[in-house]
């Protein structure tokens, strides 16, 4: 393990600065200051910090962006998978068979009866109505694969934002 040190700033506050840092400069948390770390010879005059209160700095010493990241990312992938669980679920239950919706399915027959202005006349309403696909189920379908995998999508760009806030320093 190495060894940590308190440098302290004008401000008041100190800087934890480990051996490895010697000669390069640092900003001050609080006031800003550039703080030039000293050599090793002059780092070992400093305060050295104890195990213990080395391992709670480690642990408390995210940034307001790094909380900021991980707070969005876990949210975006929250709401994202309780969208892909919704989309699956709704579109279980909005199955619709084709024979149940109104003119998916023509009976040719009807078709030789009909004169030339009334198909002209269903043309136009046929091409009103909103484009189906029909599976091979028999089922009319939305494209509800698309908005899951729009999900998904989020959900993986949230774990990613999440995982950043780990990588971001200062």
């Amino acid at each position: 393990m190495t060894t940590r040190y308190y440098l302290p700033c004008a401000c008041g506050d100190k800087l934890l600065v480990e051996t490895i840092q010697a000669g390069e400069s640092l900003a001050c948390s609080v006031c800003g200051a550039e703080q030039v770390v000293p050599t090793l010879r002059r780092l070992r005059e400093l305060a050295v910090v104890a195990d213990n209160q080395s391992d709670r700095a480690v642990a408390s010493s995210w940034t307001a962006l790094q909380g900021t990241l991980f707070l969005v990312g876990s949210v975006v992938t929250i709401v994202s998978v309780a969208a892909i669980v919704f989309l699956t679920v709704t579109h279980r239950k909005l199955s619709v068979k084709a024979a149940d919706l109104p003119s998916e399915q023509l009976i040719f027959e009807d078709l030789a009866d009909l004169t030339p202005e009334e198909s002209w006349l269903d043309w136009q309403t046929l091409r009103q109505l909103p484009p189906r696909r029909l599976s091979p189920y028999g089922r009319a379908e939305t494209n509800w694969q698309f908005y899951r995998n729009v999900a998904a999508g989020l959900a993986l760009t949230g774990v990613a934002v999440a995982g950043l806030a780990s990588i971001v320093r200062r």
